[in-house]
C-alpha cells in the first residue's frame, strides 16, 4: 500500500529553513539594523553602568550550527544594540556583557521584530492566532489545512526561533527549546505537537491539520 504522503515524518534535525532563518536573524543580530552615530555620542557621554551578563547555552549554539567562537563573533551587535562583550566559554556557551539599557532596547528591538516575522502568518487568515507561554518554551497555534507554505514556515521556525533568542537576552539560563501544539483554527482539535528542535517534514496540502 502506499504512504500517505501527506503523515509527516519525523526527523532529528531541523528543516533547511530553519537554517535560513538562523542565519538571516543572525545578520540582523550582527548589525542589520544600523547603529546610529547619535547613540554613539550618547553612549560616549553616558557614566560607567554595572553590566548584566546574557549566557547562550552550548547546547543552543550547537543547534543554530555555528561554533562558539563564529557566534560570539558575530553576536557583537544584537538587535542594533552594540553590545560590551561578547566571548565563548570552555564549555561551548557565549556570554555577552551589557548594560540594563541595552539589554532593555535588545528586548524591545526583539519583540518588534517579532511582528515582521510573525506577518505571513497572521496576514494568511483572519482566524489564525497563537499564544506563547511566559517562560518562551511553548506556543500554542490556531490554523488549518489551507495555509500557506509560507505561514507555516513562519509560524513554526520563523517565531520560535527569535523567542529561542529573546530566551537568553530576557534572562534565562540553560538548554532551551519550544514545544509547539498546531489545533485546528475551525474545530479546536488538537492536530499536531512537536520539538522545535525535531520538527515533522510536512508536504502540501496540509491534510494533516484538517
Amino acid at each position: 500500500m502506499e504512504k500517505d504522503r501527506n503523515t509527516p515524518r519525523w526527523r532529528n534535525t531541523i528543516p533547511r529553513f530553519v537554517w535560513a532563518i538562523v542565519i538571516v536573524f543572525t545578520l540582523i543580530l550582527a548589525g542589520g539594523i544600523t547603529y546610529g552615530v547619535r547613540h554613539a555620542r550618547d553612549h560616549a557621554a553616558r557614566p560607567a553602568q554595572q553590566l548584566v551578563t546574557i549566557t547562550f547555552d552550548a547546547s543552543f549554539i550547537r543547534q543554530v550550527k555555528l561554533t562558539p567562537k563564529q557566534f560570539a563573533k558575530l553576536s557583537h551587535t544584537m538587535l542594533s544594540v552594540k553590545t560590551k562583550k561578547s566571548y565563548p566559554t570552555k564549555n561551548g556557551a557565549v556570554i555577552m556583557e551589557v548594560t540594563p539599557a541595552q539589554r532593555t532596547r535588545m528586548i524591545r528591538n526583539g519583540k518588534e521584530f517579532l511582528s515582521t516575522v510573525s506577518a505571513p502568518f497572521l496576514n494568511d487568515n483572519p482566524k489564525y492566532h497563537y499564544k506563547v507561554s511566559p517562560d518562551y518554551k511553548r506556543i500554542d497555534i490556531w490554523m488549518d489545512e489551507t495555509a500557506s507554505m509560507e505561514a507555516y514556515l513562519a509560524i513554526t521556525d520563523g517565531v520560535p526561533n527569535v523567542y529561542g533568542f529573546l530566551y537568553y537576552i530576557t534572562g534565562h539560563t540553560g538548554p532551551w527549546d519550544m514545544t509547539t501544539t498546531i489545533y485546528n483554527c475551525n474545530t479546536g482539535k488538537r492536530k499536531l505537537t512537536f520539538s522545535y528542535w525535531k520538527q515533522p517534514r510536512i508536504t502540501w496540502p496540509l491534510k494533516i491539520l484538517k
